[in-house]
């Protein structure tokens, strides 16, 4: 056994050489602080702040190699198991530009109780061989990794996540690469999970393609918050239920401000969804749902409590069938300004539906369905209050209510490009309508008074 700081400098120096060089308390440039390798455990692992250990007998089998300064060190866990680098204990690991970590790991760098890992610029994870693993794991109060400039490798062997914060820890990332390949689903790009565990990137791009289905690009639950500044979301996999962006439960937040997120796969994808609870707010930037499976959905709000604002975004679903290019559900809650614009095509893929108790609340901005029997507004036992809106539907009614029992109020909305049908009231559902300073063109076709008795 090695006792790294403990020794005389001149025996320390014969044991780390044959372990691996060194030029400073670490493994290299890379291990800054006092820190080693835990070859029983394949992990780095930061120790006592006094000392290191080092088994040189285990470590011998280990290809950590440095052959002079220049050359940056890779860390090669070897089973499905291991941890490429760990911190704990309050202590710290700096990975430099250059550095790499490779092998079958199952956590790439793993930040705990305290610690804190940072990636500089140029550093790359490479991926693991077999699913399930994560990139970066920040777990615990106090436990941070931040990286710039990272790439993030991973396979496509499913159920994969590239970066995880959890029990109120935190992860910041800048102009990092996150890229799967192409194969199994259930993929998580960013997981923000408890409360007070956040995740913060700021131009980082997130490519998903070829997924098996239920891929996430960016996640929070349980209380915990993504907040993401420019880049890119993509996550267009084989399967269905692909999802961009999505908040579930109460107390959990996603904020995307200027970010382009695009979906598809086999249908019933989703842009950006706030469920159970959760809260979406999008400043700027696109949501597309691309797919043609059918049933795809650019903005949805689900659920009791659950609320998505969009202010100045462009939501389009150009491909599906029977979608929604917004959707407000079981009395989920969304809200569009800022010139917010929606447009669809595709058979019955209308611009924005409400049903199940929920709310739609626009102001300025568009609504444009472009395909067959697609309405600009199709409502079904909810509220929608619109104003200042232009309403666009040439194959379908500016307002259809199917069924339930609705109230729309409009105010300085346009409505003149439809099917003839301003308004279209059927399946024996009840409208209570109010239009103030609006230009409503066409028809409103209304279900046929009942006979009076005699």
């Amino acid at each position: 056994m090695c006792r790294g700081l403990s020794e005389p400098v001149p025996a320390r120096r014969a044991c780390l050489d044959r372990v691996g060089r060194t030029d400073r308390y670490g493994f290299g440039s890379v291990l800054h602080g006092r820190a080693g390798f835990d070859c029983l455990r394949n992990e780095w692992k930061l120790r006592d702040r006094r000392e290191y250990d080092v088994d040189r007998n285990a470590c011998r089998s280990r290809k950590f190699e440095r052959s002079d300064h220049d050359q940056q060190p890779q860390h090669q866990p070897f089973n499905g198991g291991s941890i490429g680098g760990l911190a704990d204990a309050a202590g710290t690991i700096i990975f430099s530009s250059g550095a790499s970590i490779n092998g079958n790991w199952s956590t790439a760098a793993s930040a705990q109780s305290g610690g804190q890992i940072i990636f500089q610029s140029g550093s790359i994870i490479n991926p693991a061989f077999g699913g399930g693993g994560t990139a970066l794991s920040a777990d615990g109060t106090g436990s941070q990794i931040s990286a710039t400039g990272l790439t993030i490798g991973l396979n496509g062997a499913g159920n994969n996540v590239a970066a995880k914060a959890t029990n109120a820890a935190t992860v910041s990332l800048l102009n990092c690469s996150i890229a799967y390949a192409v194969g199994g689903g259930g993929n998580t790009g960013l997981w923000a999970t408890g409360t007070g565990s956040q995740i913060s990137s700021t131009g980082t791009t997130i490519s998903m393609p070829g997924g098996g289905g239920n891929d996430v690009g960016a996640r929070a639950d349980s209380g915990g918050s993504v907040t993401l500044t420019g880049g890119t979301v993509n996550v267009e996999g084989n399967g269905g239920g692909e999802t961009g962006l999505l908040a579930q439960s109460s107390g959990s937040t996603v904020t995307a401000n200027g970010v382009a997120v695009t979906v598809s796969g086999g249908g019933g994808d989703v842009g950006a969804k706030a469920l159970d609870g959760g809260t979406i707010t999008l400043r700027g930037g696109s949501v597309a749902a691309t797919g043609s499976g059918g049933g795809e959905i650019g903005l949805q709000a689900s659920g009791t409590d659950s609320t998505l604002t969009a202010s100045g975004v462009t939501v389009t679903v150009p491909n599906s069938s029977g979608g929604r290019g917004v959707q407000a559900d079981n009395s989920g809650s969304v809200t569009l300004d800022g010139s917010s614009t929606v447009t669809t095509s595709g058979a019955g893929t209308h611009a924005a539906g409400v049903t199940s108790g929920g709310t739609l609340s626009m102001t300025g901005g568009s609504l444009t369905a472009n395909g067959a029997d697609a309405n600009a507004l199709n409502i079904s036992g909810g509220a929608a209050t619109l104003s200042g809106v232009t309403m666009t539907s040439p194959n379908g009614a500016s307002i259809a209510a199917p069924g339930g029992i609705s109230s729309v109020n409009l105010t300085g909305v346009t409505a003149v490009a439809n099917n003839n049908q301003w308004l279209n009231v059927s399946g024996g559902s009840t409208l209570n309508l109010v239009a103030d300073s609006s230009t409503l063109q066409g028809g409103a076709p209304t279900p046929a008074a009942p006979p009076a008795s005699r």
